[in-house]
C-alpha cells in the first residue's frame, strides 16, 4: 500500500533540505513550473516500507486553493512495481 510521510516538521530542517538537495530541487520545482520559495513542506513516498519517491508541497497561493503534493519517484522503483502496486490496489490477480 502507499503511503505519504511529511518528514520535515519544523523549519530548520526545511531549511537543510533546501540547502542539501538545493540543485536537484530547483530542478524538480522548476519541471514542476514552481519556485523553491512556494514550498511548504518535504514528503517521501513509500510502498510499505520501502522509499519509491521524494516529493514537496506547494504553499496555496490564494486562500481558496488548495496546496499540491509533487512526487518524483524514484528510478529504482520501476514501472513494472507501480503497475503491481496498482492491481493490488485494486484487487487486480
Amino acid at each position: 500500500m502507499l503511503a505519504f510521510v511529511r518528514d520535515v516538521p519544523d523549519k530548520a530542517d526545511w531549511n537543510k533540505f533546501k540547502h542539501d538537495y538545493t540543485k536537484q530541487t530547483r530542478k524538480l520545482v522548476a519541471r514542476d513550473g514552481l519556485e523553491l520559495s512556494s514550498l511548504s513542506d518535504v514528503i517521501s513516498a513509500y510502498d510499505r516500507d520501502r522509499l519509491i519517491g521524494i516529493g514537496y508541497i506547494s504553499k496555496r497561493k490564494q486562500k481558496e486553493e488548495q496546496s499540491s503534493a509533487y512526487i518524483h519517484v524514484l528510478p529504482s522503483y520501476s514501472q513494472k512495481d507501480i503497475e503491481a502496486n496498482v492491481k493490488r490496489l485494486l484487487m487486480i490477480k
